[in-house]
């Protein structure tokens, strides 16, 4: 009888390690789509990324608009991860462990630039919103990583 795989883990570890390496940069261009509003109010900021809880800037100065402050960073995420995605999709073969990650990785960061723009207290004095942020994560990468393998599955048959 033949085994039918339903699972694959080589793509779920290899997206896994891409999710990881992505995750920084995604952090830096977050606090960058803050540090952008920061210096168009022609304010000076401070910027940081550490190992777990990933990044932070203080603008220095007074920032006019602070929702559109606030969705800057992770929209900013969005739009490259979504870019990234699109780039992928076109030029890169068999590179579904980037394409992957970036889909979660985009719809996370939007929901991140909600959370932040429009619940701000929820957002820097709970651990809620990273703990939804993670949920969608995980949640978009083992359906697209099943989805994958049950499409790859019935393609050889």
């Amino acid at each position: 009888m033949k085994s039918k795989k339903i699972f694959d883990i080589r793509l779920l570890v290899r997206t896994i390690i891409s999710l990881a390496a992505l995750m920084l940069v995604f952090n830096v261009i977050h606090e960058m789509g803050h540090g952008i509003l920061c210096q168009l109010s022609e304010n000076q900021f401070v910027w940081g990324i550490t190992p777990i809880g990933g990044g932070w800037l203080v603008c220095i100065g007074p920032i006019e608009d602070l929702v559109t402050f606030r969705l800057a960073g992770g929209l900013l995420a969005a739009f490259v991860a979504t870019i990234s995605l699109l780039f992928v999709l076109r030029f890169g073969k068999n590179m579904t462990y980037l394409a992957i990650p970036l889909v979660a990785i985009a719809a996370s960061q939007a929901v991140i630039a909600a959370l932040e723009a429009f619940a701000y207290n929820i957002y820097m004095h709970s651990s809620l919103p990273h703990v939804v942020s993670g949920m969608i994560t995980v949640t978009l990468i083992l359906w697209l990583v099943f989805r994958y393998t049950k499409k790859e599955v019935c393609a050889k048959n």
